[in-house]
Parts: C-alpha cells; structure tokens; sequence
C-alpha cells in the first residue's frame, strides 16, 4: 500500500478543519435560534400573566404600561421581593421554580398592597422580636 503524500494529507485535515467550522457555525446559530425562542416563550408567558392579573392594562398604552410597572416594582418593597426570590434560586436552584410559582400565586390573591405587605411583614418583625426578648 502506498503512503499518501505529505500534501494530500495536509489538504484532507484542511477540508476537515473547513467542516468543522461550518459545523460550529451551524451549531451557533442553531443555539441562537433556542435562545430567541425561550426567550419570546418566556415573554409571552410573562405578559399574559399580566394581562390575566390585570386586564384593564390592556387598555393602557405601551408607555402608561412602562410607568406602571416602574413604579409598582422599583421600591423597596419590590426590590425586597425580588432579593428573597433570587436569594431562593441561589441557594436551592433544583426546587426553586415551583415554589416560586406557588409564591407568585399565593401572593396575588392575597390582594395586599405594598405597604401594606411591608407593614405586615414590620409588624411580624416586631412581634417576633417582642417574643424572643421577653
């Protein structure tokens, strides 16, 4: 059997390196197009929670919307809400998703406000102090 020429070789490993970036590329774009779609997935998913929340928002123009959601989520109370459920999904990520649907439903039909939940959650602090000193 006669041996390939050096050349011959070099040749057939850059086809092969060629395939191969196509091959990564291919696969790039493939995980791209995953990612658009969990994505708009998840943002349609989170839109019509909204809107089954809250269908009057329907009525709302895109930026009476963006003011909404600024100001019912960017204070402390939202931002408090937010820390403890990322706080959750960092220390138990495996079980987090589900409890964190359970938290999220649980809460809207409380039907408290803001302040109200952190007056509550004030008072409770108060109280469990109260009972740990005394």
């Amino acid at each position: 059997m006669a041996r390939k020429p050096v050349s011959e070789k070099i040749e057939g490993i850059e086809k092969e390196i060629e395939q191969l970036k196509n091959e990564k590329k291919r696969l790039l774009q493939q995980q791209s197009a995953n990612e658009r779609k969990k994505r708009t997935k998840r943002l349609c998913t989170r839109a019509g929670l909204i809107e089954s929340l809250m269908p009057d928002t329907k009525l709302l123009t895109d930026e009476q919307f963006k003011d909404l959601i600024e100001k019912t989520t960017a204070n402390d109370f939202g931002m408090s809400m937010l820390n403890r459920m990322l706080s959750k999904i960092v220390s138990n990520p495996e079980s987090s998703q589900s409890n964190l649907s359970k938290q999220a439903s649980g809460a809207t039909t409380h039907k408290t406000t803001g302040a109200e939940q952190v007056s509550n959650e004030s008072t409770a602090n108060v109280s469990g102090n109260a009972k740990e000193t005394g």
